[in-house]
């Protein structure tokens, strides 16, 4: 089994920069995407040229901090907000026009550039909050690997169409109550409906992916790859992809399991980057 740890966001701050790079340091990553428009990125450069065995991608952004390109187009789709900045939630909520899809190109396109006038070799693509994986946004992301020549690419997460129509609970913080009687069964059915579609543009984006790019045979975060490794571990011939995001303190947990070397203590494996599957 060959195991990739790729640790996300590099660039989006100090503190989670230096938290990579001491995971680069004891071994427990082997490659991480980098944010082009995070608020750190300044020091990125310094820390790939003092490990230049970690691969290194671009992590794909539409959902936080500024556009390195013309907000103009963002802002008319309601993509930013008062400071010029993404949101996150705009994502899933736009129209998708010709308009903006090219936009959106000449973004990722300025973003991947940027790394490379850096002279950082990009070995492969994932995107912030999984923003590569928008099932609209396909054709761009393809055109975007194509006329920059990487060929690697981030799966997406798959799940049956069973669990996508389990309820789900709601947090009241969050989301509103749920309404009574008859509104609650319409609620109820759309909701089950949209993720139902969601599921099956996953699973349409995962394979046109395979077919199009190389990619692992899998891919989970690490904490959850740690809880599942009984159900696959007799799949000795593949290549798993487990993201992390060291220095995130939404991650602690994450980042204790990593520091253990718990994968290491769990099974035999080979841990291998993006250079070399």
């Amino acid at each position: 089994m060959n195991v990739i740890i790729n640790a996300d966001d590099l660039g989006i701050s100090h503190e989670v920069n230096a938290c990579i790079e001491k995971f680069m340091e004891v071994g427990a990553i082997t490659s991480s995407t980098i944010l082009a428009n995070g608020e750190a990125f300044s020091s990125v450069s310094d820390i790939v040229k003092r490990h230049p065995s970690i691969s290194y991608g671009v992590h794909l952004n539409l959902t936080e901090f500024k556009p390195l390109t013309n907000a103009t187009i963002f802002h008319n789709y309601a993509m930013i907000n008062d400071k010029g900045e993404f949101i996150k939630s705009a994502l899933h909520n736009v129209n998708y026009t010709k308009e903006l899809k090219y936009a959106i190109y000449k973004e990722w396109s300025a973003q991947l550039i940027k790394l490379l006038d850096a002279g950082i070799q990009v070995t492969h693509i994932d995107g912030h909050h999984h923003c590569h994986t928008q099932y609209e946004l396909y054709e761009v992301m393809k055109k975007l690997a194509n006329d920059f020549g990487i060929r690697k690419i981030r799966l997406n997460y798959v799940y049956p169409l069973v669990f996508m129509c389990r309820k789900r609970p709601l947090d009241d913080d969050l989301e509103p109550r749920r309404p009574a009687g008859e509104a609650m069964m319409i609620q109820h059915r759309l909701d089950i409906r949209k993720r139902i579609e969601t599921a099956i543009k996953n699973r349409i984006w995962y394979c046109r992916t395979i077919h199009d790019f190389e990619t692992a045979n899998l891919f989970f975060s690490y904490a959850d790859f740690i809880k599942r490794y009984d159900l696959i571990r007799r799949k000795k011939t593949i290549t798993i992809e487990l993201m992390c995001h060291p220095g995130n303190p939404l991650y602690r947990d994450e980042a204790a399991l990593l520091m253990k070397n718990t994968l290491k203590k769990s099974a035999p494996f080979s841990l291998i980057n993006y250079k070399v599957f």
